[in-house]
Formats: structure tokens, C-alpha cells, sequence
């Protein structure tokens, strides 16, 4: 099998979109229903939603505190995170690229002789990837690249710690069983999708570059993340 680029993918600046609605100026300011219950009217508006980190307090969920079409500094060289298959797929279509198979993505991690984990043999420790951590207010994940020592044989970085990543597979316990020898697709239908790696909470039995994992594609949440992969050909036909 021949994988020829695997590229590591940091945060891209994040917009939301807030609802806008036209309101005339006449409109009374309360509107009073059949329960008899007042309701104010609001005019549509930009407003902060969330609570920035450098404040320390509210939970993870409330995080980041949305201004604009800008990403706090603190996260501009993380993982993304909180993206579900559907919105992994869609980014790396749109950059040109697609998300890697399986087993493009373990043959990455594994080299061409077998390495139980992206970096050789040895047990994993903290200077080789970013695992048995806790958030503790959102500091849990760590920039890409951190742990330059844990790359794999072709110099491939994060394939384990930091954030599980989304692979285009559909999952299938028995695949290995029955699939091809040469560049194995996956099923071609199913109902979860392949994760592979580890996070930056899991703990080392997991970092085995070997290890699957399976989801719902429409899981999202903060230890989870991608990354794009492209064909050979298409680095020639530019």
C-alpha cells in the first residue's frame, strides 16, 4: 500500500452566525399572548456567547466565548475539536483533500516494520505524546507538534495523544477478517465510523497504534478531532 501525504491540520479561525431578524420600529415593545403572559421584544443584535478561559469559571461547554469571526490566541495553533464525521469529511473535500482511510492511517502510525506505536516499541511517556491528562478548564489539549520526540517513522506528528481522529472507514468489528490485502476501503455502508489514535485523557494501553475505536458520525465532543490526507497523484498534477 502507498500513502503518500498525511498533513497535521491546526484550528482555523471560527465564525457564528447569528440569527438576524427585521424589525420594524413601530412594533410595540410588548406583546402581551392568550395566556396573558408579556413578551419583550428583542432586537436582532451581535452579542458574546460564552465564557472566555482566562476568566476560570463556567464549565467546558461554554467554551470558547464566541467574538466574531475570531479565534482566541490561546487556540490558534490547537487541534480542531467538537467536529463530527460529517463535518471532518466536508472540510477536507473543500481543501481538496479527503479524510485517510484505516488502514492508510495505521500504516502511517506503524511504518513498514510493525512499530507498536508511531515512535518504536518503547512504553509511551508524556514527552512522547499528550495523554493522561485532565482538562482543567480547557487546559487539557496541547498545540500540534508538541511532542516532536513521538512522530512517527516519516516524521508524522500527534498520531497519538492530544485527540482521537476521524478516519473515512465505516466500522466493522470482523473487516480484517474479510477485507483485501491491498488498499483496504472499508465497508462500503454502516452505522458507525472508525476513530483512530488516542486523547489527550486516554491512558497508554490505548496509544497502541493498532487500537480501534468506533462512533456514531454524528458524535461530537472535545477529544475528538481529524486530519486530511491526499493521493500521490494528485501532488504531481500541480
Amino acid at each position: 500500500m502507498f500513502f503518500s501525504l498525511i498533513r497535521i491540520l491546526i484550528m482555523s479561525a471560527v465564525s457564528v452566525m447569528l440569527p438576524k431578524f427585521v424589525v420594524s420600529a413601530d412594533l410595540p415593545q410588548t406583546v402581551t399572548g392568550k395566556d396573558g403572559a408579556p413578551l419583550k421584544r428583542i432586537p436582532a443584535g451581535e452579542f458574546l456567547m460564552g465564557t472566555s478561559i482566562s476568566k476560570r469559571d463556567g464549565g467546558r461547554d461554554e467554551y470558547p466565548e464566541w467574538q466574531g469571526a475570531t479565534v482566541p490566541a490561546a487556540f490558534k495553533d490547537h487541534p480542531v475539536i467538537n467536529v463530527d464525521w460529517y463535518d471532518a469529511a466536508a472540510y477536507c473535500e473543500w481543501a481538496g483533500r479527503r479524510l485517510p482511510t484505516e488502514a492508510e492511517w495505521e500504516r502511517t502510525a506503524r511504518g513498514t516494520t510493525g512499530r507498536r506505536f508511531p515512535w518504536g516499541d518503547a512504553e509511551p511517556t508524556r514527552t512522547l505524546a499528550n495523554y493522561l491528562n485532565q482538562w482543567r478548564n480547557g487546559g487539557g489539549l496541547e498545540p500540534v507538534g508538541s511532542h516532536p520526540q513521538g512522530a512517527s517513522p516519516e516524521g508524522v506528528q500527534d498520531l497519538q495523544g492530544n485527540v482521537w481522529e476521524w478516519v473515512a472507514d465505516w466500522y466493522d468489528p470482523h473487516y480484517y477478517e474479510k477485507g483485501p490485502l491491498r488498499n483496504p476501503k472499508g465497508p462500503n455502508e454502516g452505522t458507525r465510523k472508525v476513530m483512530r489514535g488516542s486523547g489527550w485523557e486516554s491512558e497508554a494501553p490505548v496509544l497502541r497504534s493498532a487500537h480501534r475505536l468506533s462512533s456514531d458520525p454524528k458524535n461530537r465532543n472535545h477529544g475528538l478531532g481529524f486530519r486530511c490526507a491526499l493521493d500521490a497523484a494528485s501532488t504531481t498534477a500541480h
